[in-house]
């Protein structure tokens, strides 16, 4: 029954926060992406520096990114002009606009440098109450799996393994 109730808290936690993060909208005006940090693997990919531009992880549908044609993949150098160092930059510089305006965005994608003209749209908060809590036919699924889960998980929980996070082998 514990490890039910863990599994749940995790799932509603994961649904949460996906959901949070493609519709997080920081005052100023909405763009419409999930952003990600330019990491050194990435960087290196793209030909850009490490810590330069925003890699789009997805597009929010029906939002102005994907109305302008932004795709997964695609790394946000600039907003009229100003570059973007991560995704905090990124909220600072849509933190300067409103509804309605349209904003120059100079993006990386397949290795070319592009730009895209983009309408922003409100901040608003999103259409949906963040309260989920599971119905019958969820909690159905959970009883069903959950005796299996359990299982691995205490499987696991007891090797040696499970308390210091790596398996060392002789040499």
């Amino acid at each position: 029954m514990r490890a039910k109730t863990l599994l749940l808290s995790l799932l509603a936690t994961m649904w949460f926060l996906s959901a949070a993060s493609a519709w997080a909208k920081e005052g100023g005006a909405f763009l419409g992406i999930v952003p990600e940090e330019v990491t050194s693997d990435i960087a290196a990919s793209y030909g850009v520096q490490t810590g330069q531009g925003v890699l789009v992880e997805k597009t929010v549908g029906d939002s102005p990114a994907d109305e302008a044609g932004l795709r997964s993949n695609d790394i946000l150098l600039a907003i009229d002009g100003q570059s973007l160092t991560g995704p905090g930059e990124l909220r600072v510089q849509l933190a300067k606009h409103k509804e309605g305006d349209t904003v120059s965005i100079t993006y990386m994608r397949g290795g070319k440098q592009q730009t895209a003209s983009v309408k922003l749209d409100a901040a608003d908060e999103p259409d949906f109450d963040f309260s989920w809590t599971p119905g019958p036919e969820f909690e159905k699924k959970m009883a069903d799996i959950g005796p299996k889960i359990e299982r691995k998980m205490m499987k696991f929980h007891d090797s040696d393994a499970a308390f210091a996070g790596v398996v060392t082998q002789s040499l």
